[in-house]
């Protein structure tokens, strides 16, 4: 690729595919246009060589360095004297923090990382009781029990009105099974094992679908009234 010098915004109107022109007045500022024809500015700069152990790689007395080329903008985009303030910006962020193109890699993992992280909470708060129960009731109780109709029962007229319709599952902790199941020994004391059985069957398919890292009825026994 030949490569020029040059200063003005002309010379970088005129330049043809393949050219590279390095502007005089700062040297890691680099104007390119591409085969296709793009421009735009690049930041030239050079990293060090580590090894495996994250130690400098030597060369004689001084250690290994490679060239690293990282696109600020398009040219249509940023007049040369933006270019300019845009290279001195990522030279001040490679003394202060390190490798641009490395942390800019960094910082788009991290972003995607908090996106999946807000989709999972999304998920997980759209996984409500009535879902569970709509779920349970409709995908497995119904293929494979007789008795489906019972465990629908229960949901609408114990679980749903105690922990709430809208409630998101995995915000339903142990304390509020155990009320639950406290009213229903007290109120209902011939339900007191058949809710807790349906519930936590149901719980565990939140599990397998990982709505849930743990069931809330984990360690929770069936209540029954004391005579």
């Amino acid at each position: 690729m030949a490569t020029q010098r040059t200063t003005t915004d002309l010379h970088c109107r005129q330049a043809r595919p393949g050219q590279e022109s390095a502007v005089a007045d700062t040297p890691s500022l680099r104007f390119r246009v591409y085969p296709s024809g793009v421009k735009a500015w690049m930041y030239r700069y050079r990293v060090p060589v580590l090894d495996s152990d994250g130690k400098p790689v030597m060369a004689g007395e001084h250690s290994k360095t490679r060239l690293r080329k990282m696109v600020l903008e398009g040219y249509t985009a940023v007049s040369l004297k933006e270019a300019r303030r845009l290279c001195q910006g990522q030279k001040s962020l490679k003394a202060d923090r390190g490798d641009p193109i490395e942390l800019e890699r960094l910082t788009r993992l991290d972003n995607f990382r908090q996106a999946n992280r807000e989709r999972e909470a999304a998920e997980q708060d759209a996984f409500t009781v009535e879902r569970l129960a709509n779920g349970y009731v409709g995908k497995y109780a119904l293929a494979r029990k007789q008795s489906w109709r019972e465990d629908q029962r229960i949901f609408k007229k114990y679980i749903v009105p105690a922990l709430g319709s809208d409630t998101p599952l995995h915000r339903v902790r142990r304390k509020d099974v155990v009320s639950m199941l406290d009213t229903v020994a007290s109120t209902a004391p011939v339900q007191a094992k058949r809710v807790p059985a349906v519930f936590r069957k149901a719980c565990n398919s939140g599990v397998e679908r990982e709505y849930l890292s743990a069931p809330p009825t984990f360690g929770v026994r069936p209540k029954t009234m004391e005579p």
